[in-house]
């Protein structure tokens, strides 16, 4: 607990501190209570997570990472949608995805998560057709070409982003294992979206 409240506490602007210690470590306790409940025992094979349950839970958090500025919506398909990863891990890529739309001065950040159950491509030998979709839209300060145009090679070469920061290396380092892919793009010229694509499974 002491160290999620940590990480929490050092990604947080100076205007939160205004928010209180104490409820930092509350939102910091839950996170962690529900790490704790859905992360499976050493050695045991990460079970599968409804991925669409999981974000709801994580709507507090979010926020609180977030700047007091922003305005933060989700939408959110209303089906269950299974992946093979942790909770945690999940927690770690929505967290840090949206530190980086506040370090980019977004003022307003869009969650989505959908399903696509026609998807074929990549997936064909990876179990069964389709995936689930993650996706972070900001207005923020956005990418070059040339960055956006190294991250889109990142799947296919299998090389390192050399712009990438400690929290989007953990990112794409927990997608990728996971058997996903890494999707950056400027929709409209504004801002960033992110696109994470993982595996459906079937319970």
């Amino acid at each position: 607990l002491r160290s999620r409240a940590t990480y929490i506490s050092r990604t947080l602007a100076w205007e939160y501190v205004a928010m209180g210690v104490a409820e930092i470590n509350a939102v910091a306790c839950c996170a962690s209570a529900l790490a704790r409940e859905l992360e499976p025992a050493p050695g045991r094979r990460v079970g599968a997570l409804d991925v669409v349950c999981a974000i709801k839970h994580m709507q507090t958090l979010l926020r609180t990472v977030s700047s007091p500025s922003t305005q933060l919506t989700y939408r959110i398909a209303p089906a269950a949608a299974l992946v093979r990863l942790s909770v945690a891990a999940l927690e770690r890529v929505m967290i840090n995805l949206v530190s980086n739309a506040r370090n980019a001065g977004a003022s307003e950040v869009e969650i989505r998560v959908s399903t696509e159950l026609d998807r074929t491509a990549g997936w064909a030998t990876k179990g069964p057709a389709g995936a689930v979709i993650v996706s972070v839209q900001d207005n923020g300060s956005g990418l070059d070409e040339s960055r956006l145009a190294e991250a889109s090679c990142r799947n296919e070469a299998g090389s390192e982003v050399t712009w990438f920061g400690i929290g989007l290396r953990s990112v794409s380092a927990i997608v990728l294992g996971a058997g996903g892919e890494l999707e950056f793009s400027t929709p409209r010229n504004e801002g960033l979206l992110t696109r994470v694509s993982l595996p459906l499974i079937h319970p």
